[in-house]
C-alpha cells in the first residue's frame, strides 16, 4: 500500500512539473503579445505631428543621397522626425509566423532590441516609397521571448506590415531570402537602395543560438488590398518553441499510459490476490 502511495505521489508530481513546462512559455507568450498590442493600440489613438512623414521622407531621402555617395539634400535628423526615440516609432506584424505588432525603435543596439526590433543603422525609415529600403532587425533565440525567430520559415508570396509615425499600415511581399556573413567586405551592401524602388527587409542572426551570419527576408511594396487578400499559411509549425511544446506533452502522454498500465496492473494481478484492507477489518470482528 505505500508503494502504491508513493508512485502515485511521483505520478502527481512528474505530471504537474510537465503541465507547467507546458503551459509556462504559452502563457508568457501570450502575456507578451497581450502587452505588445496594448502598446499598439495605444500609439494608433496617440497623437503623431503632422510633419513626421515628411520628416521621415527627407530623412530617407538623405540615405539615398549618402549610399550614392551624393550631398544630402535636407541634413534631416532623427530627432526632427520623432523627438523621443525611446518610444516605438512603429509596429511590424507577420501573420504567416503568428508575430502580432511587435514594436519597432530606431536603432539596433543591444538595448533597442531587447525591447523590440530596431531600425538598421544607414537603411531607410519604415514607411515606403519610392526609393526606400527599410530594414527592420530583431534578435533571435532569447531565453525569455521569441522576436524574429520564426521569420526564417517565411517562404515567397508571404506578407508582412508596417505601421509607421502614425500612418496608414503598409504591406510587402516576400520575394527572396538571403544569409549574408556580416564579417566580409561590402556585406552591407545588399541592403542598399535599390533606386526607384520601394523595398523592406527583416534582419536576424543565423544559425540560431550560434549567430555568425545575417539571414535577410527581402519584401517588395504590394498594396494592402492585395496584401490582405493573401491567404495566410503558418509557417511556424517547427519553430524551437513549438518543439519543445510537442516534446513535452509527448513526454506527458507516455507517461499518462505508463501510469495507465501500472494502474490496471496494480487493480489486475495475475495470480496474485490483491491487498485488501477490508478483509482484516472482517477479521477482526
Amino acid at each position: 500500500m505505500r508503494h502504491y502511495r508513493r508512485r502515485y505521489h511521483l505520478f502527481l508530481t512528474l505530471f504537474t512539473i510537465g503541465a507547467i513546462l507546458l503551459i509556462a512559455p504559452i502563457v508568457y507568450s501570450q502575456s507578451v503579445q497581450h502587452r505588445e498590442l496594448t502598446l499598439a493600440r495605444q500609439y494608433a489613438r496617440a497623437p503623431h505631428a503632422s510633419a513626421a512623414i515628411k520628416a521621415a521622407r527627407r530623412y530617407n531621402a538623405d540615405i539615398f543621397a549618402h549610399q550614392r555617395h551624393q550631398a544630402l539634400p535636407y541634413h534631416q535628423q532623427m530627432t526632427q522626425v520623432q523627438r523621443q526615440l525611446s518610444k516605438p516609432i512603429g509596429f511590424v506584424r507577420v501573420p504567416a509566423i503568428n508575430l502580432a505588432s511587435t514594436p519597432i525603435y530606431y536603432g539596433d543596439s543591444d538595448q533597442v532590441l531587447a525591447k523590440g526590433t530596431g531600425t538598421m543603422t544607414g537603411t531607410s525609415l519604415p514607411i515606403g516609397g519610392k526609393n526606400s529600403l527599410a530594414v527592420v532587425s530583431g534578435h533571435t533565440g532569447l531565453a525569455n521571448r521569441v522576436i524574429f525567430d520564426n521569420i526564417r520559415y517565411l517562404k515567397k508570396g508571404d506578407v508582412f506590415y508596417f505601421t509607421t509615425l502614425g500612418q496608414a499600415e503598409i504591406a510587402y511581399r516576400v520575394y527572396k531570402t538571403i544569409v549574408v556573413d556580416p564579417a566580409k567586405p561590402h556585406a552591407t551592401a545588399v541592403v542598399n537602395v535599390q533606386p526607384g524602388k520601394d523595398r523592406a527587409v527583416l534582419l536576424t542572426c543565423t544559425p540560431i543560438f550560434i549567430n555568425s551570419h545575417r539571414l535577410l527576408v527581402f519584401g517588395k511594396r504590394v498594396p494592402i488590398k492585395t496584401a490582405k487578400l493573401t491567404p495566410t499559411r503558418p509557417r511556424a509549425t517547427f519553430s524551437p518553441l513549438n518543439l519543445w511544446l510537442y516534446a513535452v506533452s509527448a513526454l506527458m502522454l507516455v507517461f499518462l499510459i505508463w501510469f495507465a498500465a501500472t494502474e490496471w496492473r496494480y487493480r489486475h494481478p495475475k495470480g496474485v490476490k490483491r491487498y485488501d484492507p477490508r478483509e482484516e477489518e472482517d477479521l477482526s470482528r
